[in-house]
């Protein structure tokens, strides 16, 4: 039973790291050559950012990605809907 709450930990852990999740690191300069953006290596996998200072006003680190905070619609980009606070691609 133990291995099995293990193993879930470790799949819900690496499935909240964002894109690119297939790039593999061991340290910051592995994300950098592979896209600027993923300027992190958390966990071995590359992610934009560690916290919420790291996003910049208006944005909130959430699982590894910067996002946009919102009101409404308006205050996201085109192509972005405000869910719960967030700006969120439609889908």
């Amino acid at each position: 039973m133990l291995q099995i709450a293990s193993l879930l930990l470790i799949v819900f852990a690496v499935s909240c790291v964002p894109a690119p999740k297939d790039v593999r690191c061991t340290n910051q300069a592995d994300c950098k050559n592979v896209d600027k953006r993923y300027g992190y290596c958390a966990q071995n996998r590359c992610v934009e950012c560690l916290d919420d200072p790291g996003c910049g006003e208006g944005s909130v680190c959430t699982a590894g990605r910067c996002v946009r905070t919102c009101f409404d619609g308006r205050d996201c980009t085109s192509g972005q809907i405000c869910i719960e606070g967030l700006c969120a691609d439609r889908t």
